[in-house]
């Protein structure tokens, strides 16, 4: 856990360096290589930590402050932003990291991996205080989101490699996330597990709830080598081929808005309203930190997530679609 977070402080610092767009700027950026004219560009984005991250981008956009026109489109669960890629609606998205392996396994290679965005952000969460180890899940049932998605994989991960089998010594439920958000913030269930920013609503809906475990510290702690990496953005091959520069392009002012995010919380929270990103600026700034935000890509994407996907692989090779994704799977461009 110690690495990781003097990764992502070094990497927030070095990023906070570079020069940025001031957000004032009212001359959209035009490319330094390119040569032809502005692209219309479809991206879809996740509501919640994706979102979060995206928010200032949408702004820009909205401004035309961006040199290629962006259709944001925003989804509630991964299958639609799946569907979307494939029927070529939009031709970048924010995806869970084990969808855009198993998208780009089953559909033999149609889209890449364009950047890591996010480490772990889900969290075990405790209407009381019984629970201070995943030791102490034994002989409980976890209300949980994410059925054959990262989180169950995650939580069924970290419950074997402590000695805990699930559906024998845990119970673990699922639920959407609204619903399941709602159950704990009514205090109808004793223990769940949830990503940001649902965390952070529950918690300001319920004084009595508390956070238990950081999934991300125990994942950690089982010292097997690689990083808790939840989310990421894809781009369509056939897109990314064609149009190198205008995905660096993207890619560039997506890591500015992470920046933003990052170094200007409030301001930013209040876009995340704007969008109907999350319903509530307040709660949108105080999940901010917690949806370990970060940015990696090029070649730097390969070795921090190539292990995550071997765990995976290695407790379920379905999870992500089957087979560890070879090097064609790294968006690194011309």
């Amino acid at each position: 856990m110690q690495k990781r977070h003097v990764l992502l402080l070094l990497l927030t610092f070095a990023l906070l360096l570079t020069p940025l767009a001031a957000c004032g700027n009212n001359t959209p950026a035009a490319p330094a290589t390119d040569t032809g004219g502005p692209l219309d560009i479809g991206i879809g984005v996740l509501n919640g930590n994706t979102g979060i991250a995206a928010a200032w981008l949408m702004e820009q956009a909205e401004l035309g402050l961006t040199f290629d026109n962006y259709t944001f489109e925003r989804g509630t669960a991964p299958d639609q932003l799946t569907a979307a890629l494939l029927s070529n609606q939009v031709q970048i998205a924010a995806l869970p990291t084990n969808v855009a392996a198993t998208l780009y396994n089953r559909s033999e290679g149609m889209i890449q991996m364009a950047a890591i965005s996010a480490y772990g952000v889900l969290h075990i969460l405790e209407n009381g205080e019984e629970i201070n180890s995943i030791a102490d899940l034994a002989g409980q049932t976890i209300h949980t989101t994410g059925q054959a998605a990262n989180p169950e994989f995650i939580l069924n991960y970290i419950l074997e490699q402590n000695g805990l089998t699930p559906g024998v010594d845990v119970t673990i439920e699922f639920h959407q996330n609204e619903a399941l958000a709602a159950l704990m913030a009514a205090g109808e269930i004793a223990i769940s597990m949830m990503p940001e920013p649902m965390v952070t609503s529950v918690l300001a809906q319920n004084e009595d709830v508390r956070v238990a475990l950081d999934m991300t510290t125990e994942w950690d702690a089982i010292d097997n080598g690689s990083s808790l990496v939840m989310s990421s953005l894809v781009v369509r091959t056939d897109f990314a081929e064609a149009n190198p520069q205008a995905v660096h392009r993207f890619l560039e002012l997506f890591r500015q808005s992470i920046v933003e995010t990052v170094s200007n919380p409030a301001e930013v929270a209040q876009l995340v309203e704007k969008f109907e990103i999350i319903p509530s600026a307040a709660i949108a700034e105080r999940a901010i930190l917690g949806c370990n935000l970060t940015f990696i890509a090029g070649r730097d994407m390969a070795p921090v997530i190539t292990g995550y996907f071997q765990v995976l692989f290695d407790a379920n090779p379905e999870s992500i679609g089957g087979a560890i994704p070879h090097e064609n799977f790294f968006f690194i461009g011309s």
